[in-house]
């Protein structure tokens, strides 16, 4: 008989190992699941920070088209963060060194890529819930894209929103022509504007309409920005593109090297301003 309850046990104990192994590994993976999920929550946490510009650049972020506003923020605990706003004509104001901003968003690769920035009584969505842009948005489908100049219209109304259209890049904006008139306008690239136009502009302008997917679209000829009393060509008399052809491709590489020129000459006159302390001392 004892021989018998000895094997049962031996049994017994068997089992409950077995069974304990599951249960050890369910213990071991539930935390790590837990973890992964936890961390994956605080890269997409949203945070609010409050704090004052203390430092102001045009970058180009990795994989992005256009360049956008970063500023560096000095928050209320003295700590200072990097942050992703967006295109300095998406929004309709300059961002100074000094300004007190209120901005909401999430961090990825630790700078704070801003949905919502709110500036004195002044809120600006950025990007949407799910942190992709408000300045990129789908392109209609364009039904029939001939410029007929026959057709052609001026017009003068405030822009209400400017936005980057798909993979093209165009500059598109809807326009407040009257009380309770708006018309959508599409531009130019927006490499071709080079910050000319932003949001709150008035401007006059002169183009024709095209059928879009929804309804219609004025593809502008020239144009005239009251804020600045600039004049811009976008389209010869035809409607074709200036930006486009041999002559659209001479004209970015010539705009692309007067902003290195222009990066270079700011880097030589501020080592010039550093210098004439040290030149001062020294007579």
């Amino acid at each position: 008989m004892k021989k018998v309850e000895i094997v049962k046990e031996k049994v017994k104990i068997k089992k409950e190992a077995k069974m304990k192994k599951p249960l050890t590994l369910l213990m071991l993976i539930v935390p790590l699941f837990i973890l992964a999920q936890t961390d994956a929550g605080v890269a997409d946490e949203e945070v609010v920070i409050e704090g004052e510009v203390v430092e102001v650049e045009e970058v180009l972020p990795p994989n992005g088209k256009v360049n956008v506003i970063q500023a560096k923020i000095r928050t209320q605990n003295q700590e200072t963060i990097q942050a992703h706003l967006g295109p300095k004509w998406f929004l309709d104001d300059e961002i100074e060194i000094g300004d007190k901003l209120k901005l909401q968003g999430a961090f990825k690769e630790n700078k704070l890529q801003v949905r919502v920035m709110v500036r004195d009584t002044n809120r600006y969505n950025i990007r949407n819930e799910a942190g992709e842009p408000l300045w990129i948005r789908s392109r209609l489908q364009e039904k029939k894209c001939i410029y007929n100049p026959v057709k052609e219209k001026t017009m003068k109304g405030k822009i209400e929103e400017l936005y980057l259209t798909g993979e093209t890049h165009n500059l598109e904006a809807q326009v407040q022509t009257g009380e309770n008139e708006r018309v959508r306008v599409q531009l130019g690239p927006e490499w071709f504007l080079q910050n000319r136009i932003r949001v709150g502009d008035e401007i006059e302008f002169r183009g024709a309409n095209a059928d879009v997917d929804g309804g219609q679209m004025l593809l502008v000829r020239e144009m005239r920005n009251l804020r600045n009393k600039e004049e811009l060509k976008l389209r010869n008399k035809q409607g074709f593109p200036e930006w486009a052809g041999e002559g659209g491709e001479q004209l970015q590489k010539r705009i692309q090297q007067q902003k290195r020129d222009g990066s270079q000459a700011g880097e030589m006159q501020q080592k010039r301003l550093n210098e004439e302390p040290t030149q001062g001392k020294g007579r």
